[in-house]
């Protein structure tokens, strides 16, 4: 697996009710060669526990992993916004404005 280095002061990720989906979803998009996704921890403040989210650097690429879960029966279950701002790192849950 490519180790793909995504933007670390804005970016957004998706979280997903258990981690083995986030896992089955990441590697699917990985065969079919988007280098789009990185899979990371789930930040703990969001979700405690050994969860996974699949993190993008452009909000455009949502639709393609939504559509790839889509046809996979996974779902999707919030979306985030990762961004610095004054030094402080802020996590947007973004979910209602990209339904």
């Amino acid at each position: 697996m490519q180790y793909k280095n995504i933007n670390y002061r804005d970016y957004y990720f998706v979280i997903f009710k258990s981690r083995n989906q986030a896992i089955q979803l990441y590697y699917t998009m990985e065969k079919k060669r988007t280098p789009f996704f990185q899979l990371i921890s789930t930040p703990c403040h969001i979700r405690a526990g050994c969860n996974y989210a699949i993190k993008f650097s452009n909000l455009n690429h949502y639709n393609i992993l939504k559509n790839e879960a889509k046809l996979m029966n996974v779902e999707l279950d919030e979306v985030y916004r990762f961004y610095i701002m004054n030094g402080k790192r802020t996590y947007d849950n973004i979910t209602s404005s990209v339904i």
